[in-house]
């Protein structure tokens, strides 16, 4: 099969010498689609401009979500693929070039999937039939490549699917195989592709129904639209931003939301690394594989009921509950109800309050035989607050003092440290927010002593805007900081990157500011959030290319 794939690549444009193609648009075949059912040009900016996204490869989760809808596949195929590229904290392989090595992984990814895909979910004709090789690449293309094919496309993909079929040795079941196999590695399948519209020399053109559905189905699901999504499409029912409201509304109520919710969170909270962090076994006895899936599954159900209920920021990060299995129950201290699942935990209201106290952040945030203020603390400045912490200086201390010395608490033992220090400045920013956490260990179980010293959280957040001021631990902490609009504002910025999946560029200014206001205006309000980002005019508008560009 690898033989007669690499066959039909010749003929296809797959792959070259460097790679995917970067330009699909020049394709023969796809020359700049150009589909008159274009998204209404009503935008929300007067200053109209939208930064470049260039071509948008999709990451290892896109991946794994897309061919788990396109295929029915349980695989996990993104595992194998090399790590995705970044915009601030959230994966994103937008103009990043892939190299032989990852082509090379999709091929054998592709080969893989087409070999145990369920043909009968697929194939609705006997692919004995003269006509079957049509309809088939017709309607499995459509779906592969989120948009309905042209006739020279489906020309080419009827030829696959016979040289498949006619192969020594070979079945009908092998073309509509093969067909699988070489959709999987166009560009058209694993980019959103994006050349529709009538262009001009850097213009800003709306996108095509068909790209802005995939846009919409990226973003709300991490994978491709779905059948009612891509009927909208077909009948330019996208065209204005109350439809895309309906939409969202009904995409979010839908199961797969929680993937991209979970998606948002773990890589926002940095909880991924949960992984590969480890954990000493002597004083940590309880902590292993299973205990980590009930982390992640506790953020994940957290983070779906919240938005199903009152969807309010404030509730992410201060709600006094939370929803996990008995393992999460024991250690939180909490009444579970025992029996199997997650479900609703009361916490204790003087020690738990919302995200940042829940074992999944508090984990990721520690080393392996201890809590870490200064990663905790880390997180509050760069992801709460949108603030940049310079690196060390080239002659800071490489061996900070140890911290289980039991002569001092821990805070004194770390400020006499810094007293002639030059990390002392950015430290100032760091430390007291991370020593709020203090109460928590290195699995987040709650504890009132470190080295044999009470715990003290208490400190001052200064340079934080609205959010400074003295606080009595982290649950005051949390509190100011939920009620921050300084960090309401940063929390838009991280939904704008992630939804628009780039770092947002100067030319994206109005559509920024247009997610921060309504989010703010909404009074926290995550839905409203989330449809703010899908009105802009950088999500719903491409720049066009020079001619001759590739980006």
């Amino acid at each position: 099969m690898s033989r007669l794939i690499a066959l039909a690549a010749i003929g296809l444009g797959l792959v070259g010498c460097q790679g995917l193609i970067l330009d699909p648009a020049a394709e023969e075949g796809r020359s700049a689609d150009r589909e008159a059912d274009v998204a209404d040009p009503l935008t929300v900016c007067e200053s109209f401009d939208v930064g470049d996204l260039g071509m948008r490869r999709l990451t290892r989760v896109e991946y794994d979500h897309t061919v788990r809808d396109l295929l029915g596949a349980a695989a996990r195929p993104g595992t194998t693929l090399s790590e995705d590229g970044s915009a601030g904290p959230f994966a994103s392989n937008s103009r990043i070039k892939p190299s032989e090595t990852v082509v090379d992984q999709y091929r054998l990814a592709a080969e893989r999937l087409a070999h145990e895909v369920d043909l009968s979910s697929l194939l609705s004709c006997d692919a004995a039939a003269p006509s079957c090789a049509r309809a088939f690449v017709t309607r499995f293309g459509r779906r592969a490549f989120r948009r309905p094919l042209e006739s020279a496309e489906i020309d080419r993909y009827v030829e696959v699917f016979e040289l498949g079929a006619t192969a020594a040795g070979a079945s009908p079941e092998d073309g509509a195989r093969l067909v699988v196999e070489a959709m999987l590695q166009s560009p058209y399948f694993l980019y959103l592709v994006e050349v529709g519209g009538e262009e001009g020399e850097q213009a800003i053109v709306p996108l095509t129904q068909h790209e802005l559905a995939a846009r919409l189905s990226y973003f709300l699901w991490s994978s491709m639209p779905d059948a009612e999504l891509d009927a909208a499409a077909d009948a330019g029912e996208l065209a204005t931003l109350e439809a895309l409201d309906a939409q969202v509304e009904r995409m979010l109520a839908d199961d797969r939301a929680a993937d991209m919710l979970d998606s948002f969170h773990r890589q926002w909270l940095d909880t991924a690394r949960l992984d590969r962090e480890e954990k000493d076994e002597a004083l940590y006895p309880t902590y292993d594989d299973a205990l980590v899936r009930s982390m992640w599954d506790e953020t994940r159900a957290f983070v779906s009921y919240v938005l199903r209920s009152d969807a309010r920021f404030e509730t992410l990060l201060t709600a006094s509950y939370t929803l996990g299995d008995a393992s999460m129950a024991a250690l939180y201290g909490a009444g579970h109800g025992g029996g199997e699942g997650v479900r609703r935990i009361e916490l204790d209201p003087r020690q738990r309050a919302g995200l940042l106290t829940q074992a999944a952040f508090l984990t990721s945030h520690s080393t392996s035989t201890d809590s870490s203020f200064i990663t905790r603390g880390l997180f509050v400045r760069e992801r709460l607050l949108c603030q940049t912490v310079p690196d060390p200086p080239p002659d800071a201390a490489d061996n900070p003092p140890d911290l289980s010395e039991t002569d001092a608490p821990r805070k004194e033992q770390w400020s006499r440290h810094l007293i002639a220090d030059e990390c002392r400045g950015c430290h100032t920013m760091i430390d007291p927010p991370g020593f709020a956490f203090e109460h928590y260990d290195a699995v987040g179980a709650w504890r009132e002593q470190v080295g044999g010293w009470d715990v003290d959280p208490t400190g001052e957040l200064v340079g934080a805007g609205d959010a400074d001021g003295s606080f009595r631990d982290a649950l005051e902490l949390v509190r100011t900081l939920a009620q921050s609009q300084d960090v309401q504002r940063c929390y838009a910025l991280q939904w704008t990157r992630f939804g628009l999946a780039r770092e947002p560029a100067e030319q994206d200014a109005c559509s920024v500011a247009h997610v921060r206001d309504a989010f703010l205006e909404s009074g926290g309000d995550i839905r409203e959030l989330i449809k703010a980002v899908i009105r802009t005019d950088a999500f719903r508008f491409r720049r066009a290319a020079r001619e001759g560009s590739s980006s």
